[in-house]
């Protein structure tokens, strides 16, 4: 998670095995771990970057995914985590108008 709360998809936790910034995730904000440049990696060629969590989620929306808490203290991560989702009446109302329609 960044300075901020924001969970990312990064490992290991040093951000200088794969980046061009030092020490933690948590250390940063969001919007300074986004622009961090990905560095020794066979892709090199490619535009890498950090993404959060939830851009992974809404890019990949039709995969099934596990994920991992290994950061801690859990319940931070955890809390960061459930607030990518929506309500469930959110949810629950999406999905009836969906079926309506």
């Amino acid at each position: 998670m960044t300075k901020y709360g924001i969970p990312v998809i990064y490992h290991p936790v040093d951000l200088s095995t794969h980046s061009n910034l030092n020490g933690k995730i948590s250390d940063y904000p969001h919007n300074i771990i986004k622009k961090a440049k990905i560095i020794k990696h066979t892709h090199i060629n490619q535009k890498l970057y950090i993404p959060s969590l939830y851009e992974v989620l809404s890019k990949f929306k039709n995969i099934n995914f596990i994920i991992d808490l290994k950061s801690l203290p859990a319940k931070k991560l955890i809390d960061s985590i459930a607030k990518i989702f929506e309500a469930r009446d959110h949810t629950r109302e999406r999905n009836l108008n969906m079926l309506l329609n």
